[in-house]
């Protein structure tokens, strides 16, 4: 199974985070939704809030296959 990180944080764009976190997980992919801000809930461009399974400290050190970043004018802040 493949191992996959979504890092999210406030003013992320919530469609470039939500969509690959489904269709990955309809594939089948293991995915974990990593706070940034270390806070357990994110707040999008369009405030639909998001809940984190982890925070980056959490998964520092593991091993991922790959890594989401989702673009937003909260880019900028990270």
């Amino acid at each position: 199974m493949k191992k996959v990180a979504v890092l999210v944080f406030d003013n992320f764009e919530e469609l470039e985070a939500v969509a690959p976190i489904d269709l990955l997980r309809r594939a089948g992919a293991e995915v974990s939704v990593v706070s940034l801000s270390g806070a357990p809930m994110a707040e999008g461009r369009s405030r639909i809030k998001i809940a984190c399974d982890a925070v980056l400290a959490d998964v520092q050190g593991q091993d991922f296959d790959a890594v989401v970043l989702a673009g937003g004018p909260g880019t900028n802040d990270v």
